[in-house]
């Protein structure tokens, strides 16, 4: 077998591209004598990989007794047989586990001997989980580390003898699991006062702050405090920020607490490493929502390590969504063009096939929709969770005996109906190869700032701020995304840090602007707008940079922009010649224009002006618009639709049915259409596609008839050929 490499497209084998094709299967909860039965069905379905915990829970049962010659836990066996059956395999030692393990995979003497290592709230109480599921350790605990070194040194020979460089089958190792999850969850970060220093003249905490103020009057004057010494400045409680100066010392602790989890990171890449594991390092995401919070992992260990995502739909009744739905399409799209920002080909490590809940359930056909929809919005790796159930060896399992999880192939080996929906999309990865090199054809483009999706929720400093960066964060995604979606617009995300912004100036960039907003992403802007490009900006012009101190950089160079809050009863808005745009979001008014701006947009009572185009020096235009909305009015798509046709936009596809969303994808040689209903009703359509690779001609599609929640995929040239229904065993015969 070939190793397994990859670029920031996509995944690699001998340089051909290829789609990375997993499925979760743990040796430790099938029998051994059915574990080659359960790899050939996961090799008939279509996949290449086999993905495994390696619990340490289960082999280190005792302190410093380490179990690895028992039959049932017989690593070495199982990665044999994954390469006498040339299947890869993808092995997770941890330390974390979770996979609903008893400790999420921790021993439990670690536990029992060391609760010192228990992470703590910001009272310094330990961090909890009242049904024992998860020890909430950490991270960067001298006896924690101590610990997880030694399990690394016995684990990680043995793993690393199975590597593909020594003609075996591992071709990936992963860190940890869901790193920062086990502390989200319980809704605190860790503050444990040793590890992180707090109250220490030398710790960690304090020497953070002394290099990012400079000295203690430094830190004094930036959190508005007296402390007599570093050991005096304190973290705060997040819900406890009423002042600028007190959200500052909250973030803060956010920067500072990612960067321990980064050097936590970087310290168990060096460890596996150093146990001669060679093969690339991986890590996985816990949700869409925590892909900001890896910047720092991402950055101190870059070229080393590659980050996935998870994205369940329906793991319980208290999802947002029991079935794929546009909110949870907008939280994939948005997570795999982060990853991509980051330099990663888009890859979903933990993709649902089952849940962990019997109801709500899981059926093949949602979960072949959701599937496709992953391919339609850039998903280039694969990791069914968990393909193959199995029981939990005693006194293990955290939420039942036997985890069956509704799998693809039952605990005793029983094939699903949810095997033909994993194995009917397998079948598109392999004929359709090509899609693996495949990028977004977009004709628009949505500036993102990670700084957003890092800040805290609805804190009482909120209302200080015009437009708090969490509530833009949300109006890009809610507003923006889904609005030109609505509109058969094809946005790709670019991140506002980055160089990249500059390049492709010809399409219009959408961003979400915040009262806060990092100087170098308003310089960018402003560069952006001097090299010609043509913004559309909503709903405020940054006032304040990444450290909530001034900055008009935006702002000065579009003529000197003021906005305050529109007091008036006004939740209609007249934007041209578009009337009756309700507003279910904030609203502001300009308290100073411009010379020369043109006025686009007021409120319908009273009216007061909440829209201008600015025309700055430098050939570039700028749209602001001073209010923000969630997706829900037919107004809404037609103000985004104008708005960026003025901007010089041409929409690559067009569409008659705005409650069908159309992506396409291209390799320059061949392009594929994706067309989906998320909906519970049948939809019909009309579609005509701008083929780039037929030198931008239209092409018209034949009338479009999608089921209930369906995904289908289209060429231009050939028609429909996959459709989710067919793929999960329904009824039904292609176009």
């Amino acid at each position: 077998m070939l190793p397994l490499t990859f670029d920031s497209i996509s995944f690699l084998r001998d340089q051909e591209r290829i789609f990375f094709v997993g499925g979760e299967i743990h040796y430790f909860r099938v029998p051994p004598d059915q574990w080659a039965q359960r790899l050939r069905l996961l090799k008939e379905a279509g996949g290449n990989c086999v993905c495994t915990y390696v619990p340490w829970l289960l082999h280190e049962p005792e302190e410093g007794k380490f179990v690895l010659d028992d039959p049932a836990l017989d690593i070495n066996r199982f990665l044999k047989l994954c390469a006498e059956l040339e299947l890869w395999a993808v092995v997770r030692p941890g330390p974390y586990q979770y996979s609903e393990l008893l400790n999420a995979g921790l021993p439990s003497w670690l536990l029992k001997n060391y609760p010192q290592v228990n992470a703590c709230g910001i009272d310094g109480s330990p961090l909890v989980w009242p049904n024992g599921m998860f020890i909430s350790v950490s991270y960067q605990h001298p006896d924690f580390l101590r610990l997880t070194q030694r399990w690394y040194e016995q684990i990680l020979p043995i793993l690393a003898a199975h590597q593909i460089d020594r003609g075996a089958a591992v071709v990936a190792a992963q860190i940890d699991n869901e790193l920062m999850g086990v502390h989200a969850w319980l809704g605190s970060w860790d503050y444990h006062p040793e590890v992180m220093g707090i109250g220490r003249e030398e710790g960690r905490w304090p020497q953070f702050v002394q290099q990012r103020y400079g000295d203690l009057a430094g830190v004094n004057e930036a959190y508005e405090l007296q402390a007599g010494s570093m050991a005096e400045v304190l973290p705060l409680a997040e819900p406890q920020a009423t002042s600028l100066a007190q959200l500052r010392r909250v973030m803060d602790y956010r920067a500072f607490y990612f960067e321990q989890v980064a050097q936590y990171a970087r310290t168990l890449v060096r460890w596996m490493r150093e146990n001669e594991i060679t093969v690339p390092l991986v890590h996985n995401c816990a949700s869409p929502y925590m892909t900001g919070y890896f910047r720092e992992t991402v950055e101190r260990c870059r070229g080393e390590l590659l980050l996935g995502s998870d994205h369940y739909y329906n793991l319980d009744l208290d999802w947002d969504q029991n079935q794929p739905s546009p909110k949870y399409a907008s939280k994939c799209l948005m997570s795999m063009e982060l990853l991509r920002g980051y330099g990663f080909p888009p890859a979903v490590f933990e993709m649902p096939s089952g849940s962990l809940s019997d109801w709500p359930p899981i059926t093949p056909s949602d979960a072949a929709c959701a599937y496709g929809l992953n391919l339609a919005v850039g998903m280039k790796g694969v990791n069914y969770y968990v393909f193959a159930g199995g029981e939990n060896p005693a006194g293990t399992g955290t939420t039942c005996d036997l985890y069956d999880y509704g799998a693809p192939v039952s605990p005793t080996g029983e094939i699903r109906p949810l095997y033909e929906a994993v194995a009917g999309f397998n079948r598109l990865l392999d004929q359709q190869r090509w899609l693996a090199g495949a990028e977004a054809v977009s004709d628009c483009r949505i500036g993102y700032s990670l700084d957003q999706s890092r800040h805290p929720r609805k804190l009482p400093v909120d209302q200080k701020l015009l437009m708090p960066p969490d509530e833009a964060w949300s109006f890009m995604r809610k507003g923006l995304m889904l609005t030109s979606l609505c509109a058969h617009w094809s946005p790709e995300m670019i991140d506002l840090s980055s160089d990249d912004i500059l390049n492709n100036i010809a399409r219009p960039l959408l961003v979400a602007g915040s009262t806060v907003m990092a100087a170098g992403e308003q310089r960018r802007l402003v560069q952006y707008l001097q090299a010609g490009g043509q913004l559309i900006l909503a709903p405020v012009v940054p006032t304040l940079d990444e450290h909530y101190r001034p900055c008009r950089i935006l702002a000065d160079y579009l003529g000197g922009v003021e906005q305050q809050r529109c007091r008036r009863d006004a939740p209609l808005v007249r934007v041209g010649e578009i009337g009756g745009l309700l507003i279910n979001g904030g609203l502001f008014e300009f308290a100073h224009l411009p010379a020369g701006a043109q006025v686009i947009a007021r409120t319908q009572l009273e009216p007061a002006v909440v829209g201008l185009k600015i025309n700055p020096p430098g050939g570039g235009c700028a749209v602001v618009l001073g209010f923000h909305w969630r997706q829900s009015r037919r107004e809404h798509e037609r103000v985004v639709h104008q708005l960026l046709l003025q901007a010089g936009g041409q929409p690559v596809i067009e569409c008659d049915n705005p409650n069908l969303w159309a992506l396409a994808r291209t390799d320059g040689q061949q392009t594929m259409l994706f067309i989906l209903n998320l909906f519970s009703s049948p939809m019909n359509a009309s579609i005509r596609f701008r083929d780039s690779v037929h030198q931008n001609q239209w092409q018209t599609l034949p009338p479009i008839k999608l089921g209930a929640m369906e995904v289908q995929a289209w060429s231009p040239i050939v028609g429909c050929i996959w459709r989710s229904s067919a793929a999960s065993g329904d009824s039904g015969v292609s176009a």
